[in-house]
């Protein structure tokens, strides 16, 4: 009986010795989370000024874009006015 107590003993010391360690093990883990958490969040707060930025390019690619069209379209204007002019000075 005694060899029994001895070996439920031993088996409650190995059992107490394991959930010690997982809760050193889980309190690694957790301290490993909240810097996690923490990067996460600091990863977020740099994302947003840099969402607006890129809006507020997107934006001012979009106007420069229009300006661009707009001006082939005068330019090709004043080309054909110029070709016109040729055309006149030759026939004089």
């Amino acid at each position: 009986m005694s060899n029994n107590i001895r070996d439920r003993d031993s088996t409650i010391g190995q059992k107490e010795k394991r959930i010690y360690d997982l809760k050193r093990k889980n309190g690694e883990l957790e301290k490993f989370k909240n810097v996690l958490d923490y990067k996460i969040k600091e990863l977020k707060r740099e994302m947003t000024p840099r969402e607006e930025e890129i809006s507020k390019m997107k934006e001012e690619t979009a106007k420069m874009d229009h300006e661009l069209k707009h001006l082939n379209g005068v330019n090709e204007c004043l080309g054909i006015t110029v070709d016109n002019l040729r055309v006149r000075q030759e026939g004089m």
